[in-house]
């Protein structure tokens, strides 16, 4: 995992990582609902995200799915902006809504189509706000509103 990038048959080729992550997988609680932005290479790259996928539910946004390792990920859930999911997992039942984030999801020139995210998580009257990558954009104005976030 010292590349973040394209998977090809020799490895990842892309930029050298300059810094090491904080934590491994095994590091890590057991995770109950992965969360995915967008198709970046820096952020879903099947060699280093494989580890979060087997036998977990996933959000991803709208025309990811085909990039994600479908033989080990429970049933992901496909969203765009406004699209709502209702989620049970081993612990909780969430309920998971995109919102328009400032930034893009294209891996490659030639599939600007992709969708990029970023989703408010709700449980047991609780929200919180996961923004992916984002620069500011109007979106928060309007969830600050939807107090308490």
């Amino acid at each position: 995992m010292n590349h973040a990038g394209a998977d090809v048959l020799v490895g990842t080729i892309g930029p050298k990582r300059l810094v090491a992550p904080a934590l491994t997988a095994r590091q890590l609680p057991r995770v109950d609902l992965v969360l995915l932005s967008h198709a970046h290479m820096d952020h879903l790259n099947s060699a280093h995200a494989s580890p979060f996928f087997k036998n977990h539910r996933a959000v991803t946004a709208k025309s990811t799915a085909d990039l994600l390792p479908m033989h080990e990920l429970s049933r992901p859930s496909e969203l765009a902006w406004g699209e709502k999911v209702r989620i049970n997992t081993a612990h909780a039942k969430w309920k998971s809504k995109p919102f328009e984030v400032k930034h893009w999801g294209a891996r490659w020139r030639h599939d600007s189509y992709r969708g990029y995210n970023g989703y408010i998580l709700s449980r047991e009257g609780k929200k919180i706000i996961f923004g992916g990558d984002t620069a500011w954009t109007n979106s928060f104005r309007v969830i600050a509103r939807q107090r308490p976030v």
